[in-house]
């Protein structure tokens, strides 16, 4: 048996070699078919006003997501600026990246809200997110719980549904990624509540776009 150590020009070459293959033949073909869906929420989001709103009321409004737990005080205060990456393989979750000197936030790729601008690959891709965190009996349940009873501690959800810790936080954390949960702290835990609006919102924009509209 022999055993080879490359030189780091030589495990550079090697690298960059796999990588220009892997390219070639499974990303460059996703990548073609994604791109316009990409452009058009670039697009869309170039249309937006900024000026009126402040740095986290804006990453809250270009994500669709909520920023008041804290978790990315941390990002906010040490970046000038940031950039706001849309993906078509994130689903409704969030993912920052540092690049050199540059922070950047990774979002599902989406229209804005009150937007006019139409994208109906776009539009599908969001109600495909949406109704994929509906499409399972646990999160309904656990949605059928909060609307009857109103606001629930993660520990009691686990308890009435019967729920391991481990599945009720994944299910929680999906629910609030697309925005069907809004969360806070109370007591040192954590407590949900069904936010509406955005269970009505997903109605109409799946009827808009089953019409057309």
């Amino acid at each position: 048996a022999y055993a080879y150590i490359l030189d780091p020009p030589s495990m550079q070459s090697l690298t960059v070699t796999h990588l220009r293959h892997m390219w070639d033949k499974y990303m460059s073909a996703e990548w073609m078919r994604v791109k316009p869906m990409l452009q058009d929420a670039v697009s869309a989001f170039k249309q937006v006003d900024y000026d009126q709103m402040g740095q986290i009321e804006a990453a809250e409004y270009i994500t669709g997501q909520s920023f008041g737990d804290g978790k990315w005080e941390k990002l906010f205060e040490k970046s000038e600026n940031l950039i706001f990456v849309p993906s078509a393989h994130v689903g409704p979750y969030l993912s920052k990246f540092k690049y050199r000197n540059v922070y950047g936030i990774l979002f599902g790729a989406r229209l804005p809200e009150g937007t006019e601008y139409y994208a109906p690959d776009l539009s599908r891709a969001e109600i495909l997110v949406r109704l994929g965190a509906l499409a399972d009996d646990t999160r309904l349940r656990i949605l059928r719980l909060i609307s009857e009873e109103g606001e629930q501690r993660s520990k009691d959800i686990m308890q009435e549904l019967e729920l391991s810790q481990s599945a009720a936080s994944r299910h929680l954390k999906q629910l609030s990624a697309t925005g069907y949960l809004t969360e806070r702290r109370c007591g040192g835990a954590k407590c949900y509540d069904i936010n509406d609006e955005r269970v009505d919102n997903t109605l109409r924009a799946l009827s808009a776009y089953l019409h057309g509209l």
